[in-house]
């Protein structure tokens, strides 16, 4: 009697623990009117003023459609992308959002932006690359577009 509480206790367990810890939801759908709100709920509430800035930039332009709607359907998997390598909404999600930003007020074409978002997807799915280089990989890109930069140290200005 002793052993066939014990198995079932077991079994109990077993088949309770995936409800006990389950996986945590994915911050983004993958649904574009979604998305905004989902954006709002990751980056969260206690932004800085130069992030919040960042964000509330990058929403306007996502809704007055400054982004083609492939571009915006590539957006939303590197976001889910992003997240999935366990990126941190400030600073690395809030630099890709400005570089994005960067990309429409410097009056780059759509394909460009396209070409770019496509190699950062392959990069991105590449587990050679580690989230720093990635992150700096995203930071190069909008000092190029921004200052035309391709590198920016403390004693090298590479223009």
């Amino acid at each position: 009697m002793y052993w066939k509480f014990i198995i079932l206790n077991i079994c109990f367990l077993i088949f309770s623990a995936g409800t006990a810890f389950p996986q945590g939801q994915p911050a983004f759908s993958g649904d574009p009117a979604k998305f905004k709100d989902e954006l709002l709920v990751y980056m969260g509430p206690g932004l800085s003023e130069q992030s919040n800035a960042i964000l509330t930039s990058f929403i306007s332009k996502w809704d007055s459609a400054a982004f083609s709607k492939e571009n915006m359907d590539m957006i939303l998997d590197l976001s889910s992308q992003l997240t999935g390598r366990k990126m941190r909404a400030v600073p690395q999600f809030s630099q890709f959002l400005q570089t994005l930003n960067d990309f429409c007020e410097n009056e780059r074409d759509d394909e460009f932006l396209s070409y770019w978002l496509t190699g950062f997807s392959e990069m991105l799915f590449n587990p050679r690359y580690r989230n720093e280089s990635i992150v700096k990989y995203v930071e190069n890109t909008s000092l190029l577009i921004r200052e035309n930069l391709l590198i920016n140290t403390g004693s090298v200005d590479g223009k």
